[in-house]
């Protein structure tokens, strides 16, 4: 997996480059897989994708709380914009155990799906993850 050097501090996903995200179920495969369910944060995984739909990167965006993840679309599309990514998927956890979308998921999401439209780098999913349960704002139409 490529390793982009954005001079601030990031944690990088790891293993996870050349997987094929089709689907939603396969990118909360990768999500789940991503997060570390042992820490009870919540963490925002941003995927970068080719035109293939292959994950070419990815990074933790942001750790929060037990309940709020603070990102700001900024952080992701500079993020989006040094990968050179045409498309990305966000991905969250709920540490509750609950995957249903709060408001402040579904008016983040549309936020970020704008800005992205501005820069021609299209949201394609925002996926909130359990340790055993899936949801996307895409499949629910809440983009």
């Amino acid at each position: 997996m490529k390793i982009y050097n954005y001079k601030i501090k990031r944690e990088f996903v790891r293993d996870i480059a050349d997987k094929k995200v089709g689907r939603p179920s396969e990118a909360a495969i990768v999500a789940r897989e991503s997060i570390d369910f042992e820490r009870d944060q919540e963490h925002l995984i941003v995927m970068f994708l080719n035109g293939r739909m292959q994950i070419k990167g990815s990074f933790i965006a942001s750790i929060g709380s037990l309940d709020a993840s603070i990102v700001h679309p900024r952080d992701i599309f500079k993020s989006a914009i040094l990968a050179s990514a045409s498309t990305i998927i966000i991905a969250h956890n709920h540490p509750s155990g609950d995957p249903t979308p709060s408001m402040a998921d579904i008016q983040i999401t549309k936020r970020i799906k704008d800005c992205g439209t501005l820069m021609g780098i299209q949201l394609i999913d925002s996926i909130i993850v359990t340790e055993t349960d899936s949801y996307s704002m895409k499949e629910h139409g809440n983009m």
